[in-house]
């Protein structure tokens, strides 16, 4: 839903200060999950953090292709998912290792800063970003009017439901079923991550001969 409507709802703001208020809901979040009294609050910082995420997809490749010349637009953007890729691969493995030593707050509330951080680059480094043209509702159901954006939405929904729907429950299973310890844990996890970046590479591959 972030993803839908955060460029629409932006309307002609400065696309610098949409990245920036994007970067802040992010450290929201995360000052709302390491600090969580209850599992509501949880479930709130996590929900700050899909708008979060929505809202940079939806903005990212239009962003990235004003901040280069447009000879470096492809090696900006395979940076960029390249970066992604290499964050899922390591994210998972390293956060279960350090909470499991720590616990998952500590590894939250060490997070907080290194956003924080990102979050003062960004308003000094980024330039101004108007927006050229209003993106309004009608425009946007418009979109999803056609057949061909139905098909490519419902794919990418049950692409990324599936993933994070099995992320949720993978971690659970190892621990609770297969009895692994936290060293296995991180490892098994390491070994998934790798395996979703060397997916990533090849297929951008094959993308780019095809």
């Amino acid at each position: 839903m972030a993803s839908l409507l955060i460029t629409t709802a932006a309307g002609r703001l400065n696309r610098k200060g949409v990245l920036v208020v994007m970067t802040g809901f992010m450290l929201l979040s995360r000052v709302l999950v390491a600090a969580a009294p209850s599992f509501t609050v949880l479930m709130i910082g996590r929900a700050v953090l899909g708008i979060c995420i929505g809202g940079f997809w939806a903005l990212a490749t239009a962003v990235i292709m004003r901040l280069v010349p447009a000879e470096d637009v492809p090696r900006a953007l395979a940076q960029m998912y390249g970066g992604q890729a290499i964050a899922a691969a390591f994210a998972a493995p390293i956060g279960s290792y350090l909470g499991g030593i720590f616990g998952w707050r500590a590894v939250f509330w060490a997070l907080i800063p290194i956003v924080a951080v990102n979050l003062v680059w960004h308003m000094i480094a980024l330039p101004s970003l108007l927006a050229s043209q209003r993106q309004d509702v009608r425009a946007m159901f418009d979109l999803l009017k056609r057949p061909y954006f139905q098909r490519g939405l419902v794919a990418v929904m049950l692409s990324w439901g599936s993933a994070f729907t099995m992320f949720t429950y993978l971690r659970p299973f190892l621990e609770q079923v297969t009895r692994v310890d936290v060293t296995t844990l991180s490892v098994l996890l390491l070994l998934l991550g790798c395996a979703g970046f060397a997916g990533t590479w090849a297929g951008g591959g094959a993308f780019h001969q095809g």
